[in-house]
């Protein structure tokens, strides 16, 4: 499974408009989706994101793109994050923030499938810039670099099926 989300730019390398591949996660959504499934809910986290592929994607970018490798923290919304919330999660190690994905990402692994996530820079997080955050503002920055997004799912697709390819699946 293929997850996107848009984020806020934790890490200050980062900027509106590049993308991030999610190599790891912190969850401080306060939930878990497998929380009251049956069954064996227990499972091994490590190695979730698909790093083989990530190399191989990191490798052949795009033109025009700017694609980093980093950690996404997810947050409840739908209030973007406090200043003091952003710099725990930077000092914790995080360079993107997201209200999503990651919720998806465990019910996957749960479900036995190959994960891997893509997140997009669409603002800074809170407090980092002299700015105002607003919903509009991510949707005009996601508008604006939505040319690049295609070739980078298609160069991920492709890239999975060569690396499933020479594993003979």
């Amino acid at each position: 499974i293929l997850l996107t989300c848009a984020t806020g730019g934790i890490n200050p390398v980062y900027q509106p408009g590049e993308f991030m591949l999610v190599e790891d996660h912190m969850n401080f959504l306060g939930d878990n989706p497998l929380r009251g499934l049956g069954g064996d809910t227990f499972i091994d986290l490590v190695g979730m994101y698909q790093r083989k592929l990530y190399k191989r994607v990191t490798e052949v970018t795009p033109p025009g793109m700017i694609l980093h490798r980093g950690i996404l923290a997810a947050m409840p919304g739908p209030s973007y994050e406090t200043p003091a919330e952003i710099a725990f999660l930077a000092q914790a190690g995080a360079d993107v923030v997201s209200m999503s994905t990651v919720h998806e990402a465990i019910m996957a692994r749960f479900l036995d499938l190959e994960v891997a996530a893509v997140a997009f820079v669409a603002n800074p997080a809170a407090g980092l810039k002299n700015v105002r955050l607003t919903h509009d503002d991510v949707l005009s920055c996601s508008a604006e670099h939505a040319e690049l997004f295609p070739a980078l799912v298609r160069l991920l697709v492709d890239s999975w099926q060569s690396l499933d390819a020479e594993a003979g699946n």
